[in-house]
C-alpha cells in the first residue's frame, strides 16, 4: 500500500516515513505543497493514502501557508478522489482541521500522538480505499492501478 507523506519538517518526515517503511508502507514524501502536487501528478494513480501536514510552505508565493493542507485536501477529493487522506497536525491545530475533514479528509492523527494510533487510522483508511475500490471496478468507473 503506497502513502504519500507530506510534512514540511526534515526530520519529522524522515521519521514518519521511516516508522511507515518499517511497518511495510510503500512511502513517497514531499516536504511543501508543490513537492506534493507534482507527487500526485506523476505518481497518483499509484497513491492509496496521503498523510497530510496541516500547514505547508505553499506552492505558489502569496498563496496562505495555513491554507496549503486544505488546497491539498481539496485538490485530491476533485482530481484524485482514490487517495484516501488523512490530516497531521499539532494539537493547537486540531480545530483547524475541521474545514479539511469538511472537504473530504478521512480522518486526522496528532503531530506527536501514538505511533500505533496512527497505524490504526492508516488501517481505517486501507479499508476505505479498497471498498471504494471495489466499487469503482463494480460500477465501471475509472480506477487507478492497485498500489
Amino acid at each position: 500500500m503506497r502513502i504519500l507523506v507530506i510534512e514540511d519538517n526534515l526530520e519529522l518526515n524522515r521519521q514518519l516515513c521511516g516508522y511507515l517503511r518499517e511497518n511495510h508502507y510503500d512511502v513517497l514524501a514531499a516536504r511543501s505543497e508543490r513537492e506534493a502536487v507534482n507527487e500526485l501528478r506523476k505518481r497518483g494513480h499509484s497513491i492509496a493514502i496521503a498523510l497530510v501536514d496541516l500547514f505547508l510552505p505553499a506552492k505558489a508565493p502569496g498563496l496562505d501557508d495555513r491554507k496549503s493542507g486544505l488546497r491539498l485536501i481539496e485538490l485530491m477529493t476533485a482530481h484524485y478522489p482514490w487517495v484516501v487522506s488523512v490530516v497531521y497536525t499539532g494539537y493547537a491545530e486540531l480545530e483547524n482541521a475541521a474545514p479539511c475533514l469538511e472537504s473530504g479528509a478521512f480522518s486526522c492523527w496528532p503531530k506527536g500522538g501514538d505511533p500505533d494510533e496512527l497505524l490504526g487510522v492508516l488501517s481505517k483508511a486501507e479499508i476505505k480505499y479498497r471498498k471504494e475500490q471495489s466499487a469503482r471496478r463494480s460500477t465501471g468507473r475509472g480506477s487507478p492501478e492497485e498500489p
